[in-house]
């Protein structure tokens, strides 16, 4: 199976999972909330040393336990990935629905469109910014109750805007992931671990304690701990790194049709029309973004004209895990790999260049990134007569190199 069908079907696979999720975290709800939390929590950190052992990444903990920026790097991931979908989805299901509740943290894919310019350095185009805006008429729908005359007539309103704040905190923790290369099975540990501290933290400080939970419950705590904590949230992650930012969090959008249905048989909440209405709207932005070509290109710092008109892609979540020793090196030192699609006629620049001594200069015909680079072909739509070229390195040093390209072609 090629590398892009696998992730695909990856985030196929856990947005199935994500859509039983809210089901199953309102089982957290009420008096026994803390304790719900602190069995799943420590299920959860259990799991991911077996997963850091299975990976062979123990030395990559150690390492990020010396360095005190990585460190808190891999405690604040966990509170962004964790902290919107499963403390604040089952504190939100206290006073509404599980369908609502997932509906509106489905709406993060629409609302990342915000961070990507800033973070991921990504140009937004005229298409992401239409999808935005029906991301925002769906929240606004969720917070009025389906009623567009008055935002105050939801008597769940303060609630509903909770949701919306954690979705947008759910969207910068896909941001983040792209952004730091960190292992899956590194990054699942240190989640568990910040969020047993931070549960820890607030039970302490709202004084609300401790109480028994039943064993079914408890049982579905270790269930969330080990499956959707380690198994279902590295295998969505580790896709989500490899295709656009945007394509993978609208994937997982379609996760609240899924969810409406397991809320009508399981928990027997009803399903509002304005619940439809608003998972519509994400599936029309996904279905807007598809017509999108510029969106998710790099946008340069430096050298914006020369750079920006050719179509360069940060595609470097390809590449996590790479077998090539070079490339690998790179990511884990903090750089990126960059790419372009140019014409073969061009193909003597290229090797002008690396004979002039420009290191971290990859083509498609390279043997050890096979499997990538036709992934690479597949993200930057290469057609016949052209050939893709990757820059693996730091971001000012890929602006550059390309800037030289870019004149060397049209010189």
């Amino acid at each position: 199976m090629k590398l892009k069908d696998k992730a695909y079907a990856m985030l196929a696979f856990s947005t199935v999972g994500a859509a039983m999720q809210p089901i199953l975290m309102s089982f957290g709800r009420g008096t026994g909330m803390n304790s719900f939390f602190v069995v799943l929590y420590i299920s959860a950190i259990i799991a991911s040393l077996g997963f850091v052992g299975y990976r062979k990444k123990f030395a990559d903990v150690s390492a990020a336990l010396r360095d005190w920026k990585s460190l808190l790097i891999l405690l604040a991931l966990g509170v962004v990935l964790f902290l919107p979908t499963e403390y604040g989805v089952t504190y939100a299901e206290n006073f509404v629905g599980a369908s609502l509740v997932a509906v509106m943290l489905r709406t993060s894919p629409l609302l990342m469109l915000i961070l990507l310019p800033t973070v991921l350095k990504e140009r937004l185009s005229k298409h992401q910014m239409v999808a935005l805006g029906l991301g925002f008429i769906g929240v606004y729908l969720a917070v009025s109750g389906g009623n567009l005359l008055g935002i105050f007539s939801n008597s769940s309103a303060g609630i509903v805007m909770l949701l919306a704040l954690l979705a947008f905190v759910y969207a910068f923790s896909i941001i983040l992931v792209k952004k730091y290369m960190f292992d899956m099975s590194v990054i699942m540990l240190f989640a568990g671990i910040s969020m047993l501290l931070l549960v820890l933290a607030i039970s302490a400080v709202s004084g609300t304690g401790f109480h028994a939970i039943s064993a079914g419950q408890a049982a579905i705590a270790v269930f969330i701990g080990i499956f959707y904590n380690v198994i279902n949230y590295s295998i969505y992650y580790h896709a989500a790194r490899q295709v656009k930012a945007t394509m993978a969090s609208n994937i997982l959008s379609l996760s609240p049709f899924l969810t409406f249905v397991f809320a009508g048989v399981i928990l027997n909440q009803p399903v509002y029309p304005y619940y439809i209405i608003i998972a519509l709207l994400s599936v029309a932005g996904i279905i807007i973004q598809s017509f999108d070509r510029t969106g998710g290109t790099y946008n340069p710092t430096n050298h914006k004209e020369s750079v920006g008109r050719m179509a360069v892609f940060d595609v470097t979540g390809i590449f996590a895990g790479s077998g090539e020793a070079g490339i690998n090196a790179t990511i884990n030192n903090g750089g990126r790999v960059l790419a372009v699609k140019i014409n073969k006629e061009h193909a003597q620049h290229i090797d002008a260049m690396m004979m002039e001594g420009s290191s971290g200069i990859y083509t498609d015909a390279h043997e050890a990134i096979k499997e990538e680079s036709q992934f690479v072909n597949d993200v930057l739509g290469t057609k016949d007569g052209e050939f893709a070229v990757m820059k693996a390195g730091r971001l000012e040093d890929g602006e550059k190199f390309f800037d030289d390209l870019y004149g060397r072609i049209n010189q």
